[in-house]
């Protein structure tokens, strides 16, 4: 089984779901990445430029997503708050999504809409998973949309995060590995982080019976 992990900022799924992606992978699955923007004005205090600060932060991600066990990352070179649910944007995700042949794409619940959570709704977060499901259905199995970026793919199902939950994974031996990757983000991450981070974890743990757990919202291609 193949997955490909779709999100607008380095360190977003790796907050989110890196401990499913580690455990999918120790499995034997594979799991991919595609980031859209380079997380440059996500500057927390370095005398960096914003180019100085993508390459930095796109390097945190490669070696978090190496740790948790990540075949490869995309960058799509997008401007970090600046992103569009563009023709361009879309064309770029049909194309990773025909190269990798995925069976599942992974992304923000573009459902989100509640605007209770400024983190959260943050407009690239928006932006990137009204695309990413524009992309997958119909464009990305259909010939007539994007025509060179290569051979139509029909995923199999969409894996939703952030929102409403219909299956969690049972990530309880994996959380560590989760961690350990977070702290890769070192322009990002804070003291704070792990213990909150495994109490999101144990929370959605409690409403399936597991000592941790990551929830989606899954929704059918098929």
């Amino acid at each position: 089984m193949k997955l490909l992990v779709f999100s607008a900022h380095p360190d977003d799924a790796d907050f989110v779901c890196g401990a499913t992606v580690a455990k999918k992978a120790s499995e034997g699955h594979e799991v991919h990445y595609v980031v859209a923007t380079g997380g440059q004005k996500g500057n927390q205090g370095t005398d960096a430029s914003p180019d100085e600060f993508a390459r930095m932060r796109e390097n945190e991600e490669r070696r978090a997503a190496a740790l948790l066990g990540v075949r490869s990352v995309t960058f799509l070179n997008h401007v970090d708050g600046e992103l569009e649910d563009s023709h361009a944007l879309r064309s770029q995700i049909v194309k990773a999504i025909r190269e990798i042949k995925p069976d599942i794409l992974v992304c923000m619940d573009p459902a989100l809409q509640k605007f209770d959570n400024v983190h959260r709704y943050h407009r690239d977060h928006r932006m990137m998973s009204i695309a990413v499901f524009d992309a997958g259905y119909p464009a990305a199995g259909n010939p007539n949309f994007y025509p060179e970026a290569g051979k139509p793919w029909a995923p199999k199902e969409f894996w939703f995060f952030g929102g409403e939950t219909s299956i969690f994974e049972d990530v309880t031996g994996f959380m560590d590995t989760k961690i350990k990757a977070l702290t890769e983000h070192k322009s990002q991450v804070n003291p704070q982080m792990d213990a909150r981070i495994r109490e999101w974890a144990s929370e959605n743990g409690k409403k399936a019976g597991f000592a941790y757990a990551e929830g989606f919202r899954v929704v059918s291609l098929r």
